[in-house]
């Protein structure tokens, strides 16, 4: 009797360490890829059977709560950002001067008509805090050995994907394929990456293609050209938020794209993530109505500026 006990036991630890495990490497992955901090410049390429669109784009992070996308070409999309802080993200518009405050609902979206969505540009340090993980094989790919992982959305977790599964190096943590799957269980996208090289003292998947798999001849490919990670990020930008009654959002974004350019070893450009979700952050909690949705281009708003501006419009064209 003795003996089976002691396999049962065992049996069990191995289950347990098996799926410890499994989130382990998912946050090594995560970690991999952004550091502490981080700092990119990148092109996108989105590919259709009769066309092909390209935009250049800079992105900061810090840990996992922090995030800002900010193209900077072509031209009739310059100066378009996308912000993540804490669970809330904002899309800024120039075009239109207006900040659209991303709803759950639209996580689901495509992000500047591409194949990735809000939630995998944006959110993706999802996978560590709002999956449970298993490792359910290995397998080689692009030349290289694979953990094969299973991530399965936490009940009521705000996530586009029901499940993901993850090829992660053994060799380098590094996500090298990504399987998405809605909620039927159906697989969707297929992310696959390639090109790694040193970039920024670590090694990085320089080339990311995502894949909708019911749009043959479709792709999204992603291309880092420059990344820096795990330098000091100053707070002093949240500290000004309690003095920033007067200050109108659209100069927020503005002040970024004016520091587009420069590197971000630079005070203004570190502090840069803060400063706009430190800013963002004053204005949504000053003027949000806290009850009701307005519909606007798709859209819901909850900014009473935004309200306002737009009611003024729709006034003068009644």
């Amino acid at each position: 009797m003795r003996t089976p006990m002691a396999f049962l036991l065992c049996a069990l630890f191995s289950c347990s360490s098996i799926a410890e495990s499994a989130f382990d490497i998912v946050k090594k992955s995560d970690l991999a890829m952004r550091g502490e901090s981080s700092y990119s410049e990148s092109t996108m390429e989105i590919v259709r059977p009769s066309w092909t669109r390209s935009m250049s784009m800079k992105s900061w992070t810090k840990g996992t709560e922090l995030s800002l996308v900010l193209v900077t070409a072509p031209a009739k999309d310059k100066g378009s950002a996308s912000l993540k802080r804490h669970r809330e993200m904002w899309n800024w518009v120039p075009s239109i001067e207006r900040v659209i405050k991303i709803a759950p609902s639209m996580l689901s979206q495509s992000w500047m008509g591409s194949d990735f969505t809000n939630d995998d540009l944006i959110n993706q340090s999802s996978i560590v805090v709002d999956y449970q993980h298993s490792l359910i094989g290995e397998e080689p790919f692009d030349g290289s050995s694979m953990w094969v992982i299973e991530a399965v959305a936490k009940p009521d977790a705000p996530v586009v994907w029901s499940k993901v599964t993850l090829w992660i190096s053994k060799s380098n943590y590094l996500q090298r394929k990504v399987h998405f799957y809605d909620e039927f269980d159906e697989l969707v996208n297929e992310l696959t990456t390639y090109d790694v090289k040193i970039l920024g003292g670590r090694a990085l998947a320089t080339r990311m293609e995502m894949y909708p798999l019911d749009e043959p001849g479709n792709k999204t490919v992603l291309t880092t050209h420059e990344a820096e990670f795990d330098f000091d990020i100053e707070d002093r930008f949240f500290s000004s938020a309690a003095n920033a009654g007067t200050t109108r959002l659209n100069s927020v974004f503005q002040f970024a794209n004016s520091r587009a350019d420069r590197r971000n070893n630079d005070a203004d450009d570190i502090g840069l993530a803060e400063f706009m979700a430190s800013e963002t952050s004053y204005v949504a909690d000053r003027f949000c109505f806290g009850i009701g949705l307005v519909p606007l281009f798709g859209y819901s708003l909850f900014s009473r500026g935004q309200l306002y501006g737009q009611h003024k419009k729709r006034s003068q064209v009644l």
